[in-house]
C-alpha cells in the first residue's frame, strides 16, 4: 500500500513535469493509494491558493475554473471509489513526527506539512510514500520508505 504527498496529487490533476510519472503509477496502482484527511486538506487548500495567486497576478497559479475542475475530478475519484481514504491514530502520528522531526530537521531541514505525512505513512505501516519534493524524499527514504519516483 501507499500513501502520497500534495505534489504527487497536483501532478495527478494538473499538467506538469512529473505528470506523466504519476499517471502512470496511478494506472497501475491506484487501488493501493491511500489518502489521508491530511493530504486532502493541503490539496484542497493549494488549489484554492493557487486560484487566489492568479487572481492577484495572471502570471502565477491558475484560473478559479481550473482549480475547480481539479477538485471536481479528485471528489469524483473519492466518489467512484477510484481513490479511497484511510484513518490513522492521531496520538501516533504526533508521535512519529516528533521522532522523524528530532531525527532530520536540523540536518536536512523539511516543513512541518511534509513531516507529518511521512508521519501518518509509517504509522499506518505503509511502505510506498509517492512524492516528487526531493527534501521529502530524502526523509521518507531514510525513514525506510520506498519513494518510486527519482
Amino acid at each position: 500500500m501507499a500513501t502520497c504527498d500534495t505534489s504527487y496529487l497536483c501532478a495527478l490533476y494538473f499538467p506538469q513535469s512529473h505528470s506523466a510519472q504519476a499517471l502512470e503509477w496511478y494506472l497501475k496502482g491506484a487501488e493501493r493509494l491511500l489518502l489521508t484527511d491530511l493530504v486532502l486538506m493541503e490539496y484542497r487548500q493549494s488549489i484554492r491558493l493557487q486560484s487566489w495567486l492568479f487572481h492577484q497576478d495572471r502570471r502565477k497559479g491558475f484560473s478559479e475554473k481550473e482549480g475547480v475542475k481539479a477538485l471536481q475530478e479528485l471528489e469524483l475519484h473519492l466518489s467512484q471509489k477510484k481513490l479511497r481514504t484511510i484513518q490513522y491514530h492521531w496520538p501516533t502520528v504526533v508521535r512519529e513526527m516528533e521522532r522523524i522531526s528530532d531525527k532530520h530537521t536540523v540536518q536536512k531541514g523539511g516543513r512541518l506539512f511534509d513531516i507529518l505525512l511521512i508521519a501518518c505513512a509509517l504509522s499506518l505501516k505503509e511502505e510506498e510514500f509517492l512524492t516528487f519534493d526531493q527534501k521529502q524524499r530524502e526523509i521518507a527514504e531514510s525513514e525506510g520508505l520506498v519513494v518510486p519516483f527519482s
